[in-house]
């Protein structure tokens, strides 16, 4: 019989059009508006595959995946073994039908035929396996992204951290996987056809909470901050604080249909700029929780040794692909540096334009020439928009990136 798990948790998960939704809602995991399929004390983790709902749970310690069709009739369950604690579920919504199920020891769960196979995977290593569709599972080996194809560096810095989560993202084209070192997280744009880094994204305290894997967006959480990070655009371009920290969420492969669950159980079904799509508090709720809703602009992280100063605007299509770049990330939950006005932005730019001519100066000179750093740094703290200058001058994508790999470290020391 199936047991009630310490591993259960509030559960979301939606199809890849967001037509069909799992939700933890009453005591129960159902499909949004239907009838209960199983205990929420029993279910451990949840996706929804091409119309199916596939649901984990423990039966006398030994985890079981449970298929329902959209009316509710129960498949033959599928026994995966004893995975052990902290069990997830990350499953394919686009092509082959499988699924990666991971605790302490992970399963790789394929149909094939319409019967579903399982292969063991064996005790998790360094990090969490990543699922990455037809191509498998791939792993963490020291300090390298392993995958059927080959293997991919992760940044020297990053090599110590542990990958936490992740998927494919633009249509198959990359992976994106999420690496904790410390406290803190960054997200990594992998390119599985070069095998090389494509785009990393501090992520600090936030953390991924779903993936729209055709259009390369992500939501990031942070308590009860809610924001959607554009990929290819390199940085967050909406966000929304809930009533209650967010404590699950799904979205659809394009990332227009949103729903977070949280912490006091009442689910926000939110679209692409983040604002209300349905209601599901009373009346007499909804107004003060839209006194808690907000879009931001994005504000630039702090730098890192290898930075690519961010580029506000995105840019076209295909992506520019800058190795070892760093984009901005909103910074959930504190206001957006306002802008300089009139008078404060003239003698900022008249300074900006003295350091490049002393730079240039220098370049030619040598060490005869001085380069007075303190003129601009003492704008470090003003709101100076350094990030704004490449757009104010009309430069293109690439050559914003050129621009501020020479000048990042010198304008922030």
């Amino acid at each position: 019989m199936l047991e009630a798990s310490i591993d259960s948790r509030p559960l979301v998960a939606m199809s890849r059009e967001g037509d069909h939704v799992l939700v933890t809602e009453g005591g129960a995991l159902r499909w949004l508006g239907g009838e209960e399929l199983a205990p929420s004390c029993t279910a451990i983790a949840a996706a929804v595959v091409d119309g199916e709902a596939w649901v984990v749970s423990d039966r006398d310690g030994v985890h079981v995946l449970q298929r329902f069709d959209v009316r509710g009739a129960r498949r033959e369950p599928v026994e995966l073994g004893a995975l052990g604690r902290d069990v997830q579920i990350a499953a394919t919504r686009i092509g082959t039908r499988s699924a990666l199920v991971e605790g302490e020891r992970g399963v790789f769960v394929n149909e094939d035929g319409g019967a579903l196979g399982v292969e063991r995977l064996g005790d998790r290593g360094i990090g969490r396996r990543v699922l990455l569709g037809g191509r498998g599972v791939a792993h963490q080996a020291g300090g390298f992204f392993v995958h059927r194809r080959g293997r991919i560096a992760l940044p020297a810095d990053l090599a110590s951290g542990l990958m936490v989560g992740g998927g494919l993202v633009l249509d198959g084209g990359a992976a994106l996987v999420e690496v904790e070192r410390g406290s803190r997280r960054t997200a990594l744009m992998l390119d599985l056809q070069r095998n090389e880094l494509r785009t990393r994204l501090r992520l600090d305290e936030a953390r991924i909470l779903a993936i729209a894997e055709r259009k390369g967006l992500m939501v990031l959480g942070r308590g009860a901050h809610v924001a959607l990070c554009d990929l290819r655009a390199g940085r967050c371009v909406s966000e929304r604080i809930l009533p209650a920290p967010a404590v699950a969420c799904a979205t659809n492969a394009d990332g227009t249909r949103t729903l977070v669950l949280d912490a006091s159980g009442r689910l926000h079904e939110i679209g692409r700029a983040l604002t209300d799509l349905r209601a599901t508090t009373a009346p007499e709720d909804i107004a003060e929780e839209e006194d808690h809703d907000r879009l931001a602009d994005p504000v630039v992280a702090d730098p890192v040794p290898d930075v690519v100063a961010p580029i506000e605007v995105a840019p076209p299509e295909p992506p520019v692909e800058v190795t070892f770049s760093t984009a901005p990330l909103l910074a959930l939950g504190t206001e957006p540096v306002a802008s300089l006005a009139a008078e404060p932005l003239e003698g900022y730019l008249a300074d900006v334009r003295g350091w490049v001519v002393a730079l240039c100066r220098k370049a030619i000179d040598g060490e005869a020439a001085e380069v007075d750093h303190a003129r601009l740094a003492q704008w470090a703290d003003q709101g100076a928009p350094h990030a704004v200058i490449a757009r104010e001058l009309g430069l293109s994508p690439l050559a914003t990136s050129v621009l501020m790999v020479t000048a990042a470290p010198q304008i922030w020391g």
